[in-house]
């Protein structure tokens, strides 16, 4: 019961910080992370 939660928060969260750190940070940095 847990884990489609679990899964949910984890894209989320993923979802959100992507964005942020597409918008902080250059895309040369995101691309050398990888």
């Amino acid at each position: 019961m847990l884990l489609p939660v679990i899964g949910a928060l984890l894209v989320g969260g993923a979802g959100v910080f992507g964005t942020r750190r597409a918008l902080n940070v250059s895309p040369l940095t995101v691309l050398r992370e990888g």
